[in-house]
């Protein structure tokens, strides 16, 4: 149970599934009139249409009257950065490193713990079975909820990295 009383439930589905996407298609809906308001155009780079296969995504989901079928209420995926890649320029390179993308919790369920929960599973995931030292993250300057959210986690602003651009752009990395 989460301190909210919900029976919250996360597990991973096909990175490029039908539940992926659909929450892609979500947090697309949220970010767009904000990228609109600062006459940004968003890169191809910032909306893959499929994530690499090595990438994995979580479902939150959310108990109901009828148990076997819970009610899917956030979702975030994790991308492992090779060294190599622009994903993970200015990142150090002695560091297993992967960036947390599109996380989006369902309005509704704002506060009530499913973000926690589902950040700290992928964080989790990410040290004890993936052997990752460092998690990077990206949000938007505008978005103050999200930002408040990452520093409550533990989450500490740094340079932004790959292609971001630092006038839009808010980044975050968690050392594991």
């Amino acid at each position: 149970m989460s301190e909210s009383g919900l029976a919250i439930q996360i597990r991973p589905v096909e990175v490029n599934g039908e539940l992926c996407v659909v929450f892609k298609n979500e947090l697309y809906e949220v970010v767009k009139p904000l990228l609109s308001a600062m006459m940004a155009p968003i890169p191809p780079e910032f909306r893959p249409q499929q994530l690499p296969e090595d990438s994995i995504c979580l479902i939150a989901e959310v108990a109901t009257d009828s148990p076997a079928s819970p009610e899917p209420a956030g979702s975030l995926a994790l991308m492992p950065l090779a060294q190599s890649s622009p994903h993970a320029a200015n990142l150090p390179g002695n560091t297993k490193a992967a960036e947390i993308k599109r996380m989006i919790v369902r309005p509704q369920l704002h506060r009530h713990g499913v973000a926690t929960k589902l950040l700290a599973s992928i964080e989790d995931l990410a040290r004890t079975e993936l052997g990752l030292g460092l998690l990077v993250l990206e949000t938007l300057r505008s978005m103050s909820d999200a930002r408040r959210f990452y520093e409550s986690c533990g989450w500490q602003r740094r340079e932004v990295f790959g292609a971001y651009d630092a006038r839009d752009s808010q980044c975050y990395e968690k050392w594991l």
